[in-house]
């Protein structure tokens, strides 16, 4: 890419790293990142909500970053596009002013070029992050959250989790070091269930180093030796992040009625019921007889494929629920346990099916569960006489 559109990007972005809030320091250290990734073949443009002769160079498909973060951020993996759709809204409205950066910076002679460069990295704030507390309800339209809090010595990035999205993600950048911490969803959710058992200090301080004037902190497989300020300063936002990342994933547990259901930690949903085999293949059999293909009923539509339960809406145009069988937790390791023991498992929709529970078409986990529980009755009512001989 051409230094003038480098030049240009990074200015009017404040010569900031837009994924992290940080400062570049070194314009050499400057990468432009494409929110879209140039590696994405043109088939695959549509997913990303753009049409196939998008131009992937388009000035709203690009963004200041450094190497380091755009790898810790997408790991060679595109965005969601909800995180998409946000960033590439930050690249649209900074483009008039990329484009008289670029402008004026191709007016300058070769000498030139180079002194614009030197006297803006001259100009480069070095006393830290500006303090910044901002928590963005986008979820309408971006179908997720964002969290943004620094201060001088510590910026945590994140998105949260919302009503229409179950998962979320942090980044956290020190301004003194050269470390990233970048956190899952599952990571966060284990460090609030040690954090609520036992204090945040507790959780993340393994001891004092360099005679007591750095505190040895360890987060999952991130340790960094932070000054006694920076990690009381971390520890203040960390807390607070994750009180607010607990608020939103309650949200979304209210807001598919699964609050008072397990996890599975073998697939993607929530434990509805645990049953055998037999009841099992009889719901499928409920599935087989009022396929859509086959079946008169007005009751059920149901689309069978001898493995999991897929029931549609009177539209037949939307996945109503989704069931499928999970082994047992102990099913492999205990053998007090039956083999014929399953779980029955609440696949989680996508984030647009997600926003259709409002409507009705799309049901809940607690509605699919209720109807599996009728159905589960109807089933060992019947077969009971063959059970007992």
């Amino acid at each position: 890419m051409e230094t003038d559109l480098r030049y240009a990007i990074w200015i009017a972005h404040n010569k900031k790293c837009v994924y992290t809030g940080k400062l570049i320091l070194d314009f050499s250290e400057l990468e432009i990142d494409h929110i879209i990734p140039i590696s994405l073949s043109k088939k695959e443009y549509v997913k990303n909500g753009v049409s196939e002769d998008y131009n992937i160079n388009s000035l709203d498909n690009l963004l200041p970053t450094t190497r380091r973060a755009n790898s810790f951020l997408k790991r060679s993996k595109s965005f969601e596009l909800s995180t998409q759709l946000f960033f590439r809204e930050i690249a649209k409205n900074a483009i008039p002013k990329v484009k008289r950066e670029q402008l004026r910076f191709k007016k300058l002679s070769k000498k030139a070029e180079q002194q614009a460069i030197n006297s803006n990295l001259k100009d480069v704030n070095k006393t830290g992050f500006k303090q910044k507390l901002e928590i963005t309800n986008r979820e309408n339209y971006f179908m997720s959250n964002h969290y943004w809090n620094s201060n001088k010595n510590i910026a945590l990035n994140a998105q949260l989790p919302s009503k229409f999205e179950e998962y979320g993600s942090c980044v956290i950048e020190f301004n003194d070091l050269d470390t990233m911490i970048s956190l899952t969803h599952n990571q966060i959710i284990k460090l609030i269930e040690q954090k609520n058992e036992h204090g945040i200090v507790d959780t993340i301080k393994r001891g004092d180093s360099y005679n007591n004037s750095k505190v040895f902190t360890v987060i999952y497989s991130n340790a960094v030796h932070l000054d006694n300020s920076t990690f009381n300063d971390l520890t203040i936002i960390l807390e607070h992040f994750l009180l607010i990342y607990e608020e939103n994933k309650i949200r979304f547990l209210n807001h598919v009625q699964a609050i008072n259901l397990k996890k599975c930690k073998e697939k993607e949903g929530f434990v509805l019921i645990k049953t055998d085999r037999i009841i099992w293949n009889e719901l499928l059999n409920l599935s087989r007889k009022y396929d859509i293909d086959k079946g008169k009923s007005s009751e059920y539509f149901f689309n069978y494929n001898g493995n999991y339960l897929l029931a549609l809406d009177e539209s037949k145009s939307k996945v109503r629920f989704s069931i499928i069988p999970a082994a047992t937790e102990n099913n492999y390791l205990d053998f007090k346990t039956p083999d014929n023991e399953v779980l029955l498992i609440w696949s989680t929709p996508s984030q647009i099916d997600l926003t259709f529970i409002e409507d009705g078409s799309i049901w809940t986990a607690d509605q699919t569960k209720k109807w599996l529980v009728q159905q589960v009755k109807k089933i060992e009512n019947r077969i009971k006489p063959e059970r007992n001989n």
